[in-house]
């Protein structure tokens, strides 16, 4: 009897290895986050990158850690476990490069639009911290025929499966 099983993609790799529009530069003394952990303070990286790149799209990242780690652009409301982490941050340069476009100059649109790909990025990222990324098996009577994991979507992974299944039967008839 064919049936699939999903289950957290222990073996998952983490998104800040794929192409990635933003930068997560973080500071904290236990982990080593997102992509960069600058040895200057904060607020004088940050005054740093204003001057290289005045026009750079920078967003503050929040860090909520009580048991795990789970990781937002939002604030949490816990004063005692939870802080800015650092910032997700592009330029215009960056943003030409990752959307393959000519651009000169941001729009409010173009800003809008990578802003949201930036949330997006933080989100996704938080999703792996949290090891809610997601795997599929497909089984024949306990045999493995096949699997596939990678998923940030548990439901774009469950409907990958079922498809797979449906496919397996069709032909089979």
């Amino acid at each position: 009897m064919l049936n699939y099983e999903i289950e957290t993609d222990d073996h998952s790799f983490s998104p800040r290895e794929w192409d990635n529009l933003g930068v997560i530069v973080t500071w904290h003394r236990r982990y080593g986050l997102g992509d960069d952990q600058p040895t200057r303070a904060p607020s004088e990286w940050l005054d740093n990158l204003k001057a290289r790149e005045p026009s750079a799209i920078v967003i503050p990242v929040y860090m909520y850690e009580h048991g795990g780690i789970t990781i937002s652009t939002s604030p949490f409301n816990c004063r005692f476990d939870s802080g800015q982490l650092g910032y997700i941050y592009t330029t215009l340069d960056r943003a030409k490069q990752f959307r393959a476009q000519a651009w000169k100059r941001w729009t409010k649109a173009r800003r809008a639009e990578c802003e949201a790909v930036l949330h997006r990025e933080i989100a996704e990222y938080d999703q792996f911290l949290r090891n809610e990324v997601y795997r599929y098996e497909i089984l024949d009577d306990g045999e493995v025929l096949d699997s596939a994991g990678g998923y940030y979507d548990r439901d774009e992974c469950e409907a990958d499966a079922q498809a797979i299944i449906d496919n397996l039967l069709l032909k089979a008839a």
